[in-house]
């Protein structure tokens, strides 16, 4: 009888501990960012957006080192200058990129903000520059890309936020 019961606890404790181990799937879509604002401060853009709780979420699933999959996630924010062309957000694998989603602050309503100043647009202009927001608009799009640290999967993309813009009209 005892050996019935152990086998049967053992048996119990395996079945358990696969369900508690149960691998989270890998995300095939994102939701892209809401609420998009962005303002003025002293010649400093401050873009502030929502972060939905799916996109939280999957920031923290990165960011445990006891993750099933290992991963990245990123914030891409594209702007164009007036009626210009799109500034295409270089990709995660790019040398110069670090906007790392779990490195931001999010607040407890889920928000975030990052800033743009003069050099980010232009890097021939320095500190001494100013954004002539009189005379020119600056619109904004985001989107967040997941990616594999081992070439797992292939990297994914949300829907761009809505367009955002500050300057004049």
């Amino acid at each position: 009888m005892f050996k019935k019961i152990l086998i049967l606890t053992l048996v119990f404790v395996l079945v358990l501990g696969v369900f508690v181990n149960a691998e989270k799937p890998i995300p095939t879509s994102l939701e892209k960012p809401i609420n998009l604002t962005v303002r003025d401060d002293d010649g400093i853009l401050r873009p502030r957006w929502t972060n939905p709780s799916s996109i939280i979420q999957i920031s923290n699933d990165v960011n445990d080192s006891n993750f099933e999959y290992y991963a990245d996630l990123f914030y891409l924010f594209d702007w164009k200058l007036n009626d210009g062309s799109w500034n295409i957000c270089p990709t995660p694998n790019s040398p110069s990129y670090n906007m790392y989603m779990p490195n931001i602050q999010i607040d407890e309503k889920g928000n975030s903000e990052n800033f743009f100043v003069v050099w980010h647009f232009d890097p021939t202009k320095g500190p001494s520059d100013d954004l002539d927001l009189k005379n020119n608009t600056y619109y904004f799009r985001m989107r967040y890309a997941l990616e594999s640290d081992s070439n797992e999967f292939a990297t994914v993309y949300s829907p761009y936020s809505d367009v955002f813009a500050i300057g004049k009209n």
